[in-house]
């Protein structure tokens, strides 16, 4: 991920999330993360 990839993210006041090639979830911005679009964590319900 390129660097200021987080700082971006923490700033913003709308959704984002980063994902990888196969469409995994690397990083979310806060409001992504309170509508449950964040990296899922283990043991988490999908």
């Amino acid at each position: 991920m390129p660097p200021g990839v987080a700082a971006v993210l923490s700033v913003l006041r709308s959704s984002a999330v980063v994902v990888d090639a196969e469409d995994h979830v690397l990083k979310a911005s806060a409001p992504a993360y309170a509508l449950g679009s964040g990296p899922r964590q283990r043991g988490a319900r999908p």
